[in-house]
């Protein structure tokens, strides 16, 4: 004999249906997002170790080195600018110009004679990219001052005199050179031992700057 359906199988059979019907949502909704991820994946690359997305940083295509600063002398009277870093090959157009704006030469390197601030531009011709550096000559000048004692005067009883040369800057880095009357060198020491009367003469030159 059937039994009759009673209200407790009524909930029973719903409850089943409705847990039958979470189970499908959520197995739907899984594959959503496990889809979203896999395409996640592939939009983004990702380090093969620790699996976080790599990023690459463009490529610089020009790089300008004009070389460090450096010093005109009354002895080096000209100078090469240039750098080591500086991007060679064919494909690259350089450009040296001088404070105010006048172009001295087209090559990665430039003799100049002259003080100042001169930039070197290098431009990628196959990209445009273009980068810039500057470098600063400066001309040093500077003479060693100096200053002599009175020497004295020969006579009977003085065969000798000391001629006493002092520098304003006793650090100078400085050559001396003694000429005596007769026109020959007779020292290249600081102080001249004189044992004749006559002019004497002395060069004091600066060894940094000539």
């Amino acid at each position: 004999m059937p039994q009759p359906i009673t209200n407790s199988s009524i909930l029973i059979f719903m409850y089943i249906y409705t847990y039958n019907k979470l189970i499908m949502r959520a197995s739907i909704l899984t594959i959503i997002l496990v889809t979203n991820i896999l395409f996640f994946s592939y939009a983004l690359p990702t380090d093969n170790e620790s699996g976080k997305p790599t990023y690459s940083a463009p490529a610089i295509t020009a790089v300008a080195d004009a070389g460090p600063d450096t010093t005109l002398t009354c002895v080096v009277n000209t100078v090469t600018l240039e750098g080591m870093n500086t991007s060679m090959g064919p494909e690259f157009a350089y450009e040296w110009t001088n404070e105010f704006g006048f172009v001295i030469g087209t090559d990665p390197d430039v003799e100049v004679f002259e003080a100042g601030e001169f930039i070197l531009s290098v431009t990628n011709t196959n990209t445009s990219f273009e980068d810039m550096d500057t470098t600063i000559v400066t001309f040093n000048q500077e003479q060693v001052e100096f200053s002599i004692i009175n020497p004295g005067v020969l006579g009977c009883t003085n065969s000798s005199v000391l001629i006493d040369l002092v520098l304003d800057d006793p650090n100078a880095n400085a050559d001396f050179l003694w000429v005596g009357p007769n026109g020959g060198v007779l020292s290249t020491e600081e102080d001249l031992v004189a044992t004749q009367a006559g002019a004497y003469t002395v060069i004091v030159t600066d060894v940094e700057n000539g």
